[in-house]
């Protein structure tokens, strides 16, 4: 301290570092409070108001389809911030957590796989004049800066993500490091969940395209094309001589022209 002509004054107080790593668990936890916010604000601001309200009109099966199951995700979420909360940002608490509740974690995959169906339910509401007001009033009576449709998207980028953090978190341990393992696994439980919900949203929008050809199909008597593996290649091609252009569907079993 020194003295002034007012008195002794205060030393200041020494700026604590902030590791890298302090500033990642942070960041997971603060990002995990405001995202669980945001569901709570789709179920609440905009689910339930749908739900109550008779004299908006908006089919059962459409509204199932645009939230899915984001309350079984909100339910989820709210236990896993509140555990992640009690870890006081020690990094390792953290990845146990991350571990611990791998399982769960699950409940993704029905929401990101439905999640193009819930795009398309919603772009058809944003084409009918009412609904797109309804929309519109509503987000501004929520005092939201994004519409619906950026909220919905929040659950997708949200489950992508978490295997990011923890990589920044596993690359800065060294091998030999008290807690190294238990961050590798966070971190490859992760990553492998994210490959799951990719690789199951591929596969469901392969499977919609598979029907989409075989809708198209007249007079077609080989086999079902879901029999024919997956669809490698489609394009269209010109025959030498011929006036029409042929279309080809390259599927690992067989070639469909």
């Amino acid at each position: 301290t020194s003295d002034t002509p007012d008195g002794p004054m205060l030393s200041k107080p020494v700026p604590q570092y902030v590791s890298y790593v302090n500033r990642v668990v942070a960041e997971i936890i603060e990002t995990e409070r405001t995202y669980v916010k945001s569901l709570e604000d789709i179920i609440q601001g905009y689910l339930e108001y749908l739900e109550e309200n008779d004299n908006i009109k908006v089919g059962s099966d459409d509204v199932n389809c645009l939230f899915s199951n984001i309350r079984s995700i909100y339910d989820f979420s709210k236990v896993f911030l509140s555990e992640l909360e009690q870890c006081e940002r020690e990094p390792i608490k953290v990845a146990e957590c991350f571990v611990r509740n791998n399982k769960g974690f699950v409940i993704y995959t029905e929401y990101c796989t439905n999640y193009p169906g819930a795009v398309e339910v919603l772009t058809k509401f944003m084409k009918d004049p009412e609904l797109s007001e309804f929309f519109k009033n509503r987000q501004q009576k929520l005092g939201h800066g994004l519409p619906l449709g950026a909220y919905l998207l929040r659950p997708v980028q949200r489950i992508l993500k978490y295997h990011l953090l923890l990589q920044n978190i596993w690359k800065s341990f060294e091998k030999d490091e008290e807690g190294y393992d238990i961050l590798e696994q966070a971190f490859k439980h992760m990553t492998s969940m994210a490959h799951h919900i990719n690789n199951m949203k591929r596969r469901h929008e392969h499977a919609i395209k598979i029907q989409e050809i075989q809708s198209q199909l007249e007079d077609y008597t080989g086999d079902d094309l879901t029999r024919l593996g997956e669809l490698v290649l489609e394009s269209s091609f010109r025959v030498h001589g011929a006036r029409a252009s042929r279309h080809i569907f390259l599927f690992e079993k067989e070639i469909l022209i």
